[in-house]
């Protein structure tokens, strides 16, 4: 369902560059301070340094890599197709611990003093210590847990099986909450009060009010099928990926009518915005790159091509 036509965002977003990285790049972390992104690929973890949006290093972590996520203390986890996390030091950049996980295991979430991993095949969530790196608890949640994200303590997963959103309180790993959305839920996103769900059967993304774990809006995107999904921090715009048309549809909150439409590389996944909302990342499935979309207010950096697209 193609959207309707309106006028873009106050804020204008263009793609500003490209960034090479390793095979099927995935999901994305930033470091506590924002100086680091890390992405997920095949062959293990790349770091970017975000000043000079350039890769820095890369961490081998065999298997495939999906899920990744940041503890306060800098900590890098990453869940592996052989159904292990590994745990990356973020002054060395070396594996420095692995802890077990279901095979299946495909997003994790930090949250608390805990890493939160889907499991999609037991319809559960394994909550890993960071202080221990050991499992502490499972909990169970609905059909086919994918993805998940944290606010405020709370973690949210998006339980494509079943059309649900669990909602798990971090400080007892218990669901508290269990919200229905859309058909097959997938992407999540979580900022400013907002926890936003991709439903990739209807193309729309469901609004989750988290004061009262509610949908209180339902956008629709169009443009075929729908993959990540990000918000900037102070919850004002929202990016969803286009996986059919290699675009990211960059979409105002307050006026979900006032969108843009900007061109990345090819079979755009994962997507996360910068801490200072003026940058975000889009992770280009088979284009091996990751897509800078930058507002017109956002200075340049070393590794900006300004207006070039790429992957195409």
């Amino acid at each position: 369902m193609t959207p309707v036509a309106a006028a873009a965002p106050t804020a204008q977003w263009s793609n500003t560059g490209s960034i090479s990285v390793g095979s099927s790049p995935n999901q994305f972390a930033f470091s506590p301070d924002g100086s680091r992104l890390y992405v997920s690929v095949n062959d293990g973890v790349d770091v970017i340094d975000t000043a000079s949006n350039t890769v820095i290093a890369s961490v081998d972590v065999p298997f495939g890599n999906t899920g990744i996520a940041v503890t306060p203390n800098g900590s890098v986890y990453v869940v592996s197709t052989d159904g292990t996390v590994s745990v990356i030091d973020p002054s060395s950049l070396t594996v420095t611990a692995t802890v077990g996980a279901d095979a299946s295991a495909l997003g994790m979430a930090a949250a608390g003093s805990a890493v939160y991993v889907t499991q999609p095949s037991s319809g559960s969530i394994s909550v890993i210590d960071a202080a221990t790196n050991t499992v502490r608890t499972s909990v169970p949640v609905g059909t086919f847990p994918i993805l998940a994200a944290a606010l405020d303590g709370t973690v949210y997963v998006s339980n494509a099986g079943s059309g649900t959103v669990s909602v798990i309180d971090s400080a007892t790993d218990t669901v508290s909450a269990t919200i229905t959305v859309g058909g097959t839920p997938a992407g999540i996103a979580a900022a400013a009060g907002r926890v936003y769900v991709v439903d990739g059967q209807s193309s729309s993304v469901d609004v989750i009010d988290a004061s009262t774990d509610t949908v209180v809006d339902t956008i629709t995107v169009g443009g075929g099928t729908l993959t990540g999904v990000a918000v900037t921090g102070d919850g004002s715009t929202l990016f969803v990926n286009q996986s059919d048309s290699d675009t990211t549809a960059v979409i105002s909150t307050a006026d979900t009518t006032s969108r843009q439409s900007v061109t990345v590389g090819a079979r755009p996944g994962g997507a996360i915005s910068s801490p200072s909302t003026t940058t975000a990342y889009i992770g280009n499935g088979e284009a091996a790159s990751i897509s800078v979309l930058t507002t017109a207010q956002a200075p340049c950096a070393a590794a900006c091509i300004p207006g070039t697209p790429f992957g195409s």
